[in-house]
């Protein structure tokens, strides 16, 4: 069973239209296969320049509905990054031999971390608002309640913890009793189930 994040990923991939390339009519997009989705490497450096501007702009706005203008703009933002990533993702999943999407690979793998710090910046400021009800509104309780989670998902403070834990051959402090688990899924299966949602799936 595709897992909620992929499921999402896919929703986003869906949605997405390649900066600088012929616009897709809709009903060519609903029939794209996984195969002819377009992709590009994305380029940190600017997303980084947008999500500083984004911050500034929700900084300075003076109401909720300005702010939640601003969050759209960061809804495009990131779904545009995540498709590219989720693409890149996927396709290496599919053929490890590839020796781009390896690359390509290697680069998110590099990036991920200063990008999910990024996104957790901007996430700090949506919950802190001081125009969160009216943000609620519009974007529901229950993101900010998955805000407020987030946020205590990881401490940067543990990195060094754990190294140092590591090097001193010491126990690594995990969370409860340590008998979380994640399924996984097989890479055919994977890809099959993502098949079949673009080639039947609704929208809605």
């Amino acid at each position: 069973m595709l897992d909620a994040l992929a499921a999402l990923a896919l929703t986003q991939a869906l949605k997405v239209r390649q900066a600088g390339r012929v616009q897709k009519t809709r009903k060519e997009e609903k029939h794209m296969k996984f195969k002819d989705m377009p992709y590009e490497r994305v380029d940190f450096d600017q997303v980084e320049k947008e999500m500083r501007a984004l911050m500034e702009e929700f900084d300075s706005a003076g109401s909720g509905e300005e702010q939640f203008a601003v969050h759209q703009k960061y809804y495009e933002l990131t779904d545009r990054v995540g498709t590219q990533m989720t693409i890149a993702h996927i396709r290496y999943d599919v053929d490890t031999t590839d020796e781009f999407y390896e690359k390509e690979h290697e680069y998110y793998n590099q990036k991920r971390p200063i990008y999910h710090n990024l996104t957790l910046e901007y996430e700090k400021k949506l919950y802190a608002s001081p125009y969160r009800a009216y943000l609620e509104e519009k974007i529901g309780p229950v993101a900010f309640k998955n805000l407020e989670i987030a946020q205590k998902a990881m401490d940067e403070k543990l990195i060094p913890l754990m190294i140092a834990n590591a090097l001193a051959d010491k126990p690594l402090p995990v969370y409860g009793q340590g008998l979380n688990v994640r399924d996984w899924l097989y890479v055919e299966d994977h890809c099959a189930a993502i098949d079949l949602i673009l080639e039947k799936g609704k929208a809605g």
